[in-house]
């Protein structure tokens, strides 16, 4: 295993190459690259031609440095949570901002769209409990936990269940109900228990 020592400065290492390599300055969000390993592009040279450009998609993938907490630069973070808003539907935090949902059309959209009550709450412990000082997180925070409370409650009175995840557009109930599994993380939301 990795001692506390060693595990505490790659830790650091990797925290400095978090936003030297993810920050995409023109879109000011953290971003994953597209590109394709060695290996990929020894066997198939075109893909080469789309190696290493930021992605321009804006949704939960983006917010993973705030969601664990470990975003340090106060200034990234801010302009991150500003751009959260793009994500807000009225029902929850939506996976991907409404004009990249146009983008990806009929492809699979089990992780793109709905709105995710366990990525909702990653987002709100770490408004609450990392984050809060900053200038318009708690405005923030308090909108998105009514949002959702709102939201879950009136799904369960309508339908009686609890749901796997939720419309980003409609808030109604998708996937697998009854559904105890991370949506019972909205009684967490209730208590604010982060």
């Amino acid at each position: 295993g990795v001692k506390p020592g060693k595990a505490e400065v790659l830790y650091r290492q990797l925290s400095t190459h978090l936003d030297a390599l993810h920050w995409d300055s023109t879109r000011q969000q953290w971003s994953d690259r597209s590109g394709c390993t060695d290996l990929d592009a020894e066997h198939n040279p075109r893909l080469r031609r789309h190696e290493d450009q930021f992605l321009s998609h804006f949704g939960y993938i983006n917010l993973f440095p705030i969601l664990t907490g470990v975003a340090t630069d106060e200034e990234k973070v801010s302009t991150v949570l500003n751009r959260s808003r793009e994500l807000m539907s009225g029902f929850g935090l939506r996976s991907l901002r409404r004009k990249d949902l146009k983008w990806i059309g009929s492809h699979d959209n089990y992780w793109t769209g709905p709105i995710w009550v366990n990525l909702n709450y990653l987002f709100l412990r770490a408004l609450k409990t990392r984050y809060y000082h900053l200038p318009g997180a708690e405005p923030l925070y308090r909108r998105l936990r009514e949002d959702l409370i709102k939201n879950i409650a009136a799904q369960y009175q309508r339908t009686g269940k609890l749901w796997e995840n939720y419309n980003g557009t409609s808030g109604e109930g998708r996937g697998t109900a009854p559904f105890t599994g991370w949506t019972s993380l909205i009684l967490l939301i209730m208590a604010e228990i982060y």
